[in-house]
Formats: structure tokens, C-alpha cells, sequence
């Protein structure tokens, strides 16, 4: 019996001490941690992005202008690089002394457009393009005829409705450009992709004498 007495003593006593140590807390303060018990989680801490100045920068949006001189660069390089494929095959397997005539100035002309905009897309951070579903399917077309047909397929589509394209772009990228030294190559090159498709209207012409097409540099001394 005494030993209960003892017992319940000390429970109410360690009930009373308890009570006086929280009474004792100021507001919003926690009681102390028992060695045991698990430190409170930290609350989350909100941080600015280190590299937020730079990534504002880089992901600025393009002018439209900037992204007009983009588009142009883009399909003017897809099209040097289709209508180069397309005349080397030309020149291979063609039996005309015309359009091989023809396709051998074309390839001149685009060995000569090709570092330029190569160097172009390369300052404005852009990589090469891929050519066109379209491109890509007139290639498949005329790796697989010969003869007469090869030589009427070609000149229709790369002679004629490609270098009618080429003007067209050419002649938009000019009335449109607004980087001087774009501008400047444009209305240089522009006179040069005029006569490829003069060239092309020659080959095409009905009744047309088997005659060389003339270079671009002859064209446009």
C-alpha cells in the first residue's frame, strides 16, 4: 500500500511539473526535444533561380522579321541541297546534250550558294535543313526512270517548277529582308536565279535546237 501511495505521488507531481513548463512557453515557441524524438522538418525555403538573367535572355523571342530571314534561309538551303542531288543525276543518267548542259550550270550555281548560306545559318545559330517530304519523294522519282522520261520529269520539276519557286522566294526575301547583308546577297543572287529559270524555259521550249545552257557566271559576269 505504501508503495502505491509513493507511486501515485510521483505521477502527480511529474503531471504538475509538466503543466508549469507548458504554462511557461511564450506563444508559438515548441517544447524542448527529448533526445529521442525526431527534429521537426524544416519548412520549405523558396530560391530564386541562380542562372535566371541568362535563361531570360536566351529564350527571348525571335522578331518577325528574324523569323521571316529564318524561313527564308531555311528553304533556299533545302532547295540548293535538292536541286544539287537532282542535277548530279541529271548529268549522269540524262542522254540530252541540253539538260545535262542544263544541270551541270545548275550545279555550278549551287556549289557557289552553298557556303554562303551554310555560313548564314551557322551565325544565327541553325542547323542545316532537312529536304522537304515533297523533295525527297521527286528524288525517289527520278532515281527510277530513264531515258526520255527521266529527262521530261526533271526538267518539269527541277527545271521549271523548282527555279519558278527559287524566283519567287528570292524575289519575297528581297522586298522583305530587313539584315542589310542579307538583303545585299539576295540582290546579288537574285539575277543568277532568274536565269536558271530562263535557262530551264530554253530546254523546255518546243522545238528548241540542242544548244550549252549558259553558266551563271556568264549570265551575270
Amino acid at each position: 500500500m505504501n508503495y502505491a501511495r509513493y507511486l501515485l505521488a510521483a505521477v502527480v507531481a511529474l503531471a504538475s511539473v509538466c503543466a508549469m513548463a507548458q504554462a511557461a512557453l511564450q506563444p508559438g515557441e515548441s517544447p524542448p526535444l527529448s533526445p529521442d524524438s525526431d527534429p521537426p522538418a524544416r519548412p520549405a525555403i523558396s530560391r530564386t533561380p541562380l542562372f535566371a538573367p541568362a535563361s531570360a535572355a536566351t529564350s527571348r523571342r525571335l522578331s518577325s522579321d528574324q523569323l521571316f530571314e529564318r524561313g527564308f534561309l531555311k528553304d533556299a538551303a533545302a532547295s540548293t541541297r535538292f536541286e544539287s542531288d537532282a542535277a548530279r543525276m541529271a548529268s549522269a543518267k540524262s542522254q540530252s546534250p541540253q539538260v545535262r548542259s542544263f544541270a551541270s550550270a545548275l550545279v555550278d550555281h549551287h556549289l557557289a550558294l552553298a557556303p554562303v548560306l551554310q555560313h548564314m545559318l551557322h551565325a544565327r545559330g541553325m542547323a542545316a535543313p532537312m529536304l522537304a517530304d515533297h523533295q525527297r519523294k521527286a528524288l525517289n522519282r527520278l532515281a527510277k526512270i530513264e531515258g526520255r522520261k527521266f529527262d521530261q520529269e526533271f526538267m518539269s520539276v527541277v527545271g521549271l517548277k523548282s527555279q519558278q519557286a527559287n524566283v519567287q522566294l528570292f524575289e519575297r526575301a528581297s522586298a522583305g529582308a530587313r539584315d542589310p547583308a542579307l538583303k545585299a546577297w539576295i540582290d546579288q543572287t537574285l539575277p543568277t536565279v532568274r536565269a536558271s529559270l530562263a535557262g530551264a524555259e530554253d530546254v523546255l521550249a518546243p522545238g528548241a535546237k540542242a544548244r550549252p545552257v549558259a553558266t551563271a557566271a556568264a549570265r551575270n559576269p
